[in-house]
């Protein structure tokens, strides 16, 4: 067993990370960090010089300033990378933007990174998502142009609903604070010079490449497959195959990421295995090997998670290369180390997280695994390594899976033992159609294998994802994921070590995380609440008694995106059970009183909601209708007045189907009142809980 010393690179990194987590949670001390960091630097350097004897107070002094020094580093290095440059003029209605990336096209819209400056003459560049409707530009914005734009710089909106995915969150941690939709759109292609010759040529040969393969693949799932497979480009995958490919458990062969950076590396390894011996061969193979990795990461468009691990087996292979000392885990700590320091806010990003997490499974539960059976065929020897391999990749990122996507891929097994060998070979032949597109007939012919390896890869992800219970949904908070990964650590320690400490200390950290799944079941068996859900256009309630549930939508249901989007990960965190949507109230909902023209009644667990709606006549009684909630829908042409009148209310709601023009006016005249009100397109779902 090697030292703890061995692995400098595992430790500097494992210092760095608190720095960089403590910057997200405590602000304000960004120059004394950097000012302690200095400090301890040149303290290390003094103790260099000074010292002559390594004695164990050296060490010990060497290992407190080592690790405050590079905490400190971490904390300040974080702060500048969560600054936001806000613009100068937040109400300029004009702006230069540069299209900072490939636009994705949507339904009815380009959307895309820019810079968006005022016109009138900043100096500070704002990073801003910019969406331009197709109908406004004649040709899709190209990276690098620069366009007039006409429109209202906003901050990204938090999520509205509970449990929604943090899309303000996803795009802070990218840089991206602001966001624009624009009407009005001026090309100024005179000057389509704002990116770099480098990012430019990689992005247009990236556009190339794209064209060659829909040109050669001509089934359109196919082509989107491979073009998100080998190129990164997402734009052509439909939402029903991306599904497909989640619940299967096989998504990540969609991402240029370390599988596909590794199928090149493994590759190499293959091809060139015997020029690994002896010091200038294996120089010659390294050289070969970097060439190779960053011209796939170039042809990606520079894609960051490509670039990210073109860098981690870029570190792998120069380490194996010149046999630097140490073993793999000091080139993932190294790689690892330079990434957060050249961005730090990677260290949130969920892919950042599953991409080292599942590298770490791969080489160190792998080779353990795969001792448990030794199959003497060597088809069943391949078919076993492979499975080991996705099991050790498994094993390492489900609780991230179960943490971020709330599923876990119940046949993940099967998948993958046809879904990794299909995407190696779908790779490699697509590399060699790109390389000798221009041969004719044979471009033909590669064309048609890829396809059909693509059909076939489509096929088998559909075939697995319809399989009963293909996917186990399921809702754990951030400290069920660290006792997650806590207890199989502490397991795994307990293997190797086999001492009593690490049974109790495995035991006590399973019966936490026990101990918190009792604590959520009886949580969720007692819950009772009520939600109002904020689903644009539409009017959605919800009621939850326990693990049951009725979804009742008051006119037009929303779309299967919609209630996938903002009510789906709210249903799984209430653990609530499957249960249709209901076009009509049950019985047991409706108030045991006479009927009142213009507003619908609802009664549940002590709970009284009137629903008014706009364009239907109202006829109250004589005495103001007392209700707890009263819910305007659809701009009911109702005056505040009129409402203090007819009703005695404790909560006064505006949903997402009344027009903004209405809620601005209702609000403006109910401020003037003093009447309280919640408008959930403002202030997101509105929620009882009893």
């Amino acid at each position: 067993m090697q030292h703890w010393l061995a692995f400098p690179w595992i430790r500097y990194v494992l210092w760095l990370i608190p720095g960089v987590l403590a910057a997200f949670y405590f602000r304000g001390w960004g120059m004394l960090a950097l000012y302690v960091a200095l400090t301890a630097a040149v303290l290390l350097l003094l103790l260099v010089f000074l010292l002559k004897k390594n004695s164990a107070v050296a060490q010990l002094l060497w290992g407190i300033l080592a690790f405050a020094m590079l905490l400190c580093f971490g904390y300040w290095r974080t702060t500048i990378s969560l600054e936001v440059v806000a613009p100068a003029d937040a109400t300029a209605g004009v702006w230069f933007a540069s299209v900072e990336e490939e636009p994705a096209q949507t339904a009815r819209s380009y959307r895309f990174r820019a810079s968006v400056w005022d016109t009138a003459g900043a100096i500070n560049k704002t990073e801003a998502l910019l969406t331009v409707p197709l109908t406004a530009v004649t040709d899709p914005p190209v990276p690098g142009q620069l366009l007039f734009v006409k429109g209202q710089l906003q901050e990204v909106p938090a999520p509205l609903n509970p449990q929604e995915f943090d899309y303000k969150d996803y795009l802070a941690l990218q840089g991206i604070h602001y966001q624009l939709f624009t009407q009005a759109v001026l090309p100024l292609s005179k000057h389509i010079n704002t990116l770099s010759a480098l990012e430019r040529t990689a992005l247009g040969s990236r556009k190339y490449l794209l064209q060659v393969v829909r040109r050669y693949v001509t089934d359109l799932q196919a082509a989107g497959v491979v073009s998100a497979m080998v190129l990164g480009h997402r734009a052509g995958l439909d939402r029903s195959l991306r599904q497909a490919y989640a619940d299967a458990g096989v998504m990540h062969v969609l991402a240029v990421s370390g599988l596909h950076v590794g199928i090149v590396y493994s590759f190499l390894l293959f091809l060139l295995r015997y020029f690994q011996r002896g010091l200038w061969k294996r120089l010659c193979w390294l050289a070969l090997c970097l060439l190779v990795l960053w011209i796939y990461a170039w042809i990606t468009g520079l894609a960051p998670s490509a670039m990210r691990a073109a860098l981690m087996f870029s570190v792998i292979a120069t380490g194996k290369a010149i046999k630097l000392k140490g073993n793999i885990y000091n080139s993932i700590g190294f790689s690892a180390f330079l990434l957060l320091v050249i961005n730090p806010l990677l260290i949130k990003q969920v892919g950042f997280q599953l991409s080292y997490a599942a590298v770490i499974g791969i080489v160190y539960l792998q080779p353990r695994i795969v001792r448990w059976y030794q199959p003497e065929h060597p088809f069943l020897k391949k078919l076993w390594q492979l499975f080991t391999v996705t099991l050790a990749a498994q094993l390492a990122t489900f609780p991230l899976g179960l943490y971020y996507f709330h599923q876990f891929p119940t046949y993940f097994f099967i998948s993958n033992i046809l879904a990794v060998p299909l995407a190696f070979f779908i790779l490699a032949a697509t590399l060699v159609l790109l390389l000798l597109h221009w041969l004719p007939l044979l471009n033909v012919l590669i064309g048609w294998v890829v396809m059909h390896l693509a059909i076939g890869l489509n096929d088998w992800v559909n075939l697995t994802g319809q399989l009963p219970a293909s996917r186990l949904l399921a809702f754990i908070n951030s400290w069920d994921a660290l006792l997650l990964y806590a207890g199989i650590i502490s397991l795994l320690v307990l293997l190797r070590r086999r001492s009593f400490f690490w049974v109790g200390a495995t035991f006590s950290l399973l019966l936490l995380l026990a101990c918190s799944g009792i604590y959520r079941t009886y949580q969720l068996r007692n819950q009772r609440q009520f939600t109002i859900y904020q689903v644009s256009g539409h009017t959605l309630l919800q009621f939850v008694h326990g693990q049951e549930e009725l979804l009742l939508p008051i006119g037009p249901l929303p779309t299967e995106q919609q209630l996938g989007f903002h009510v789906e990960p709210a249903r799984i965190a209430a653990g609530v059970a499957s249960s249709p949507v209901h076009q009509q109230l049950p019985r047991d909902f409706q108030l045991p009183s006479q009927s009142i023209r213009g507003v619908q009644l609802l009664v549940w667990n002590g709970i009284t909601v009137a629903v008014v709606e706009g364009g239907k006549p109202l006829l109250l009684p004589d005495e103001p209708l007392e209700v707890d909630v009263l819910l305007l829908r659809k701009s009911p042409r109702l005056a505040p007045e009129f409402l203090q009148q007819a009703f005695k209310v404790r909560h006064l709601v505006l949903d997402a189907s009344n027009s903004r023009w209405y809620r601005q006016q209702f609000s403006s005249a109910a401020n003037s009142l003093d009447l309280p009100f919640y408008v959930t397109s403002d202030r997101g779902a509105f929620i009882i809980s009893l």
